[in-house]
């Protein structure tokens, strides 16, 4: 099954024969940065229904441990997601509480989507601009079958901002 595809920005790979199980999202790169993983869990409004649909090092997995965050990688057993949830949308963000690092000074960076310990596709993340968030991979359902689509989409803007649009209340 696995096929080492490599995906461009907005491509599409087809999850649908991977649902019953686990898949491992994971993102790498060289550099000293700081960089963590999250995963919104969004429902057809494309909106958090409550807080712990953000999966993140304060908030591991939701309450079926469909999504599991580890820093930088996920693990994701679709079948367990709740039939509320339409995306999973995999962002990434470079902590920048003590200085001014963005995605520009990441390199070799790439995510892996991996079956068994098999690459099923890759998706390179390099050549970001200069941003401290970004977009990398959208899990969602289309038809009821589930789908991955390469984003890479980096935003200047806070990881805070990203969190309001997918309505996480942040204090």
């Amino acid at each position: 099954m696995p096929t080492n595809k490599i995906l461009v920005r907005g491509e599409r790979f087809p999850l649908e024969s991977y649902k019953n199980e686990r898949l491992q999202l994971q993102f790498t790169f060289t550099g000293s940065q700081e960089i963590d993983g999250y995963a919104f869990l969004l429902n057809r409004e494309r909106k958090v229904r409550y807080d712990e649909d953000l999966i993140f090092f304060g908030n591991k997995s939701d309450a079926m441990e469909a999504v599991v965050n580890d820093g930088c990688q996920f693990t994701i057993t679709l079948r367990k997601i709740n039939p509320d949830i339409e995306t999973i949308c995999i962002v990434y963000a470079i902590y920048t509480q003590n200085c001014r690092q963005t995605f520009a000074h990441v390199q070799n960076a790439q995510l892996t989507i991996d079956y068994q310990g098999e690459n099923l596709c890759s998706f390179p993340l390099d050549n970001m601009p200069d941003v401290t968030a970004l977009v990398a991979v959208e899990l969602y359902r289309h038809k009821g079958q589930w789908k991955l689509k390469a984003i890479g989409q980096g935003y200047q803007d806070t990881l805070r901002s990203l969190c309001e649009r997918f309505g996480v209340e942040v204090a």
